[in-house]
């Protein structure tokens, strides 16, 4: 083998080790974006899960008359039930995870579908779409259990 050949394989086997290492580095960086943003996910969807169930409770307990002005109102009247997920009523993080519309009017919360109802919502700036199933639950809550209905098993028309 000549000395030009073995510099060429050796620049070779460089560059590909380089490569190689490169990939690498980059794939586990990657991967643990990706294991960050599915662990703010479930995070964020357990803290609305916490929060409706906290709203539902209050509304309920209010005989369905009242909508919480703030943040120390709902937890007050939550300390005795209501509580999902391992969220604790203290938990800062749980404030930043959720948006709740202190001012918002129930009479007209309990008119509004899924698709409307933003008065509990992500703070991550999506939509209440994402979160479908707790909007559901919580607008059924809300309205009363006059309103409480279980969808019709199929074939029972």
């Amino acid at each position: 083998m000549t000395a030009k050949r073995s510099r060429n394989l050796a620049l070779l086997i460089i560059v590909l080790t380089g490569a190689i290492l490169g990939g690498g580095v980059w794939l586990i960086v990657e991967v643990g974006r990706a294991m960050t943003l599915i662990r703010d996910g479930e995070m964020r969807l357990s803290a609305m899960h916490h929060v409706c169930g906290l709203v539902g409770t209050y509304v309920e307990k209010s005989g369905y008359t009242k909508w919480p002005a703030s943040w120390e109102d709902l937890l007050t009247g939550a300390e005795d039930g209501g509580f999902v997920g391992g969220w604790s009523p203290s938990r800062p993080r749980l404030q930043d995870l959720v948006i709740i519309d202190f001012d918002a009017d129930l009479k007209l919360l309990q008119q509004q579908d899924t698709a409307e109802f933003t008065a509990v919502r992500p703070s991550s700036g999506g939509t209440t779409a994402s979160v479908a199933g707790e909007v559901h639950t919580l607008l059924a809550r809300i309205r009363g259990p006059v309103e409480w209905k279980s969808p019709e098993p199929e074939g029972t028309r």
